[in-house]
């Protein structure tokens, strides 16, 4: 029922991987490297300078190079459908989460799209229940979003009818 863009998914996660590496690597970076120019003069510098790199950049670098793995892993992990009234959502590769949102709960859907995702033509459609600030689900990467927002609307409205009546 819900189809979702694969590959320009895989392509979000994987650019939020390595974004958040690279501030990674410059944020822990620099006092290591501040540390080996002050070891030029002083070895004691030096040695925790090059203890520090390479605790810092061993870790960073090696998530990196898991990062494509890891974003596949993500996007094959997702899983949302429809049962006649509750949307299910399956996710989550090390924190795994099953959500069961009742439609009759849902009180706003709202369409999102920040500046990475526009740039790979992706959405994220944000499920928002009574009484949380926060978003109860976000579905990311689905194909068709302004249809599938609307489809899961005529679903709310026909089930709060159906409770009318």
């Amino acid at each position: 029922m819900f189809s979702i863009e694969t590959k320009k998914l895989t392509q979000y996660y994987l650019a939020t991987h390595l974004l958040l590496g690279a501030i990674l690597l410059v944020s822990l970076g620099f006092p290591a490297i501040a540390l080996i120019i002050l070891g030029l003069s002083d070895s004691y510098f030096l040695f925790i300078g090059l203890t520090c790199t390479f605790f810092t950049f061993t870790p960073i670098i090696f998530y990196l190079t898991l990062a494509k793995k890891i974003s596949l892993k993500q996007v094959n992990a997702l899983n949302y459908w429809l049962d006649s009234s509750t949307l299910r959502i399956n996710q989550g590769i090390y924190k795994k989460q099953h959500k069961a949102i009742p439609l009759s709960h849902i009180t706003n859907i709202t369409l999102i799209q920040g500046p990475l995702m526009r740039q790979l033509g992706i959405w994220a459609i944000y499920i928002q229940t009574a009484g949380s600030p926060q978003p109860e689900a976000i579905l990311q990467g689905l194909k068709n979003p302004e249809g599938m927002r609307d489809f899961l609307l005529d679903k709310i409205n026909n089930s709060q009818q159906q409770i009318i009546s």
